[in-house]
């Protein structure tokens, strides 16, 4: 109930951020986002599926293996690196000023 809670409010049309999110919910999110980004289900994204949705420049930091894609490990090591700049306390759940922080905007855009 409370990860439909959670990607309900990320997915929410509203203009209103949602008031906290785990870590374990950005990850599921951030799963379902490539899972978007990926129409052909190849298992990798590359930058014609990521344009517009994903900066150029970020998607060359997250492909690590420089293989031109990048695979859903490596999305979700992004996810993970990106959630933990934005929980400077470091209790695995974002409440509402850590995710309107610009740390917690950069998360949002990856797993909305």
């Amino acid at each position: 109930m409370r990860l439909y809670s959670c990607l309900n409010q990320l997915n929410s049309a509203c203009s209103q951020p949602p008031t906290n999110c785990s870590k374990t919910t950005a990850q599921q999110a951030g799963a379902t986002k490539f899972g978007a980004l990926d129409p052909d289900h190849d298992g990798t994204i590359d930058t014609k599926e990521a344009k517009g949705a994903l900066p150029k420049r970020w998607f060359k930091k997250v492909d690590t293996d420089s293989d031109g894609t990048v695979d859903k490990t490596e999305y979700l090591a992004a996810i993970e690196a990106a959630f933990k700049k934005a929980d400077p306390d470091g209790d695995g759940t974002l409440d509402a000023k850590e995710l309107s922080s610009k740390s917690g905007q950069k998360l949002l855009k990856l797993i909305q």
